[in-house]
């Protein structure tokens, strides 16, 4: 029996009304999420990995779970090395949590367990995995 699951990565959400490089960042997830409903609407679930917003604010995160609202599967948000830790649990329910605070997770499929890794290093780009995360 077949499975598939959506991955969307690099998001870069601003906030709303901001452009990024001359592209407008919500327009392009807009469009990502109208085709992922229209051609790939029977996938389990989606993986939204980092960075979900371009600096970290808190509005930031907030028009992402806006745009994300209009996809018609549950999705699970990642952070990424532009994403701060905090203020995306503060904002999004979609992001997993475990008992020390990571944006991480599991999730159990017909097909197996996908566990979800936190790597954000809030003070570098390198990202690391350590102990109390593998915990």
């Amino acid at each position: 029996m077949p499975f598939k699951f959506i991955h969307i990565t690099d998001t870069h959400l601003a906030n709303p009304g901001l452009t990024l490089y001359g592209l407008d960042p919500r327009a392009r997830l807009d469009a990502a999420i109208a085709d992922i409903n229209k051609h790939q609407s029977d996938a389990a679930f989606a993986v939204v990995t980092g960075d979900l917003t371009h600096w970290g604010e808190a509005e930031s995160y907030g028009n992402f779970a806006e745009a994300m609202a209009a996809l018609k599967m549950p999705y699970i948000a990642m952070v990424g090395n532009h994403d701060l830790r905090v203020t995306c649990l503060d904002a999004l329910k979609a992001a997993p949590r475990d008992p020390n605070g990571f944006v991480q997770g599991t999730k159990t499929t017909e097909h197996g367990l996908f566990v979800f890794l936190d790597t954000l290093d809030e003070t570098s780009h390198a990202g690391e995995m350590c102990a109390k995360r593998l915990g």
